[in-house]
């Protein structure tokens, strides 16, 4: 099924019905003083998707941003992939939320979300990555990792170290309450990330919830997210399903991308964005 077929899929789940769900919660991780996070590998999950079951009905609206600049390639680029995890708590279960992504991967960081990583050094972290995952405490345009200051969305761009995009990466998911608002929270919803000091600087995608998320839900949501990422569906359409499959029906999500970018997969995507873009669309749960 291609992407715009799968987008008809999301669509038909979300105002129909959510699919019943039967988990297994995983065990916690152990930690050290460090960024690294411990024994990745002795974690599985099992579940069962079954009985369909009726819930209040969550709408899928669309908004569109245009300001100027337009893209002029629709190639597809093909480049090797790299997989990032961040946690943004020690000992409230983030660390499995991130892992139940990062295991239908072979990943290349797994680390306690530090500021440095999507701030001053994200050239080495976040930007390294073709798609990152965060998990952990956030508001609008805003989230805290281990360190316990905080990252600001709309101010990650300084100097050498830019948005997200420069560098390589195409996509970043926030596993975190509000941190993506819809045009429904905020008239700045485009303008503060596409801004100079802001997060797209050549970005394909952000995705997460425009309202609360729930930690009995989070470790489910990702690892449906990652498996149909996986599997080629188009990203932004697998984080919706994710959330249309796992999350309680008052959770709502929200994804923002540069338009064309909207029938990105994983693994066959649009020539990165202009970094001075100003356009973007937002798809969103209400």
């Amino acid at each position: 099924m291609g992407p715009l077929n799968f987008l008809g899929k999301v669509f038909q789940l979300r105002v129909s019905r959510h699919l019943g769900r039967v988990r297994e919660r995983t065990a916690r991780l152990s930690h050290d003083s460090g960024m690294g996070i411990a024994g990745r590998g002795s974690t599985r999950i099992q579940r069962e998707l079954r009985n369909h079951h009726m819930f209040n009905v969550k709408k899928l609206a669309l908004s569109l941003a245009i300001a100027g600049t337009a893209l002029t390639s629709t190639a597809t680029a093909q480049v090797e992939k790299k997989e990032g995890g961040y946690a943004g708590t020690y000992n409230e279960g983030h660390d499995t939320v991130v892992y139940n992504f990062l295991r239908h991967f072979n990943f290349d960081q797994y680390y306690w979300s530090k500021d440095f990583c999507w701030e001053s050094h994200n050239d080495s972290f976040v930007d390294d990555m073709d798609i990152a995952i965060f998990a952990g405490h956030g508001s609008n345009w805003h989230f805290v990792g281990t360190d316990n200051k905080g990252v600001d969305l709309r101010y990650v761009s300084n100097g050498a170290d830019d948005g997200y995009g420069d560098d390589n990466c195409e996509f970043v998911a926030f596993q975190s309450c509000g941190v993506v608002p819809s045009p429904l929270d905020s008239s700045q919803w485009a303008y503060n990330w596409t801004r100079s000091s802001g997060a797209f600087e050549g970005l394909h995608q952000a995705m997460g919830f425009r309202n609360s998320s729930y930690q009995s839900t989070d470790q489910d949501v990702t690892n449906v997210f990652g498996v149909f990422t996986r599997f080629g569906y188009g990203v932004w359409q697998s984080w919706f399903l994710g959330i249309n499959l796992e999350a309680y029906s008052y959770e709502f999500g929200c994804a923002v991308m540069y338009p064309t970018a909207e029938n990105d997969t994983y693994y066959s995507f649009i020539a990165d964005p202009p970094a001075n873009s100003s356009w973007l669309k937002c798809w969103y749960h209400y």
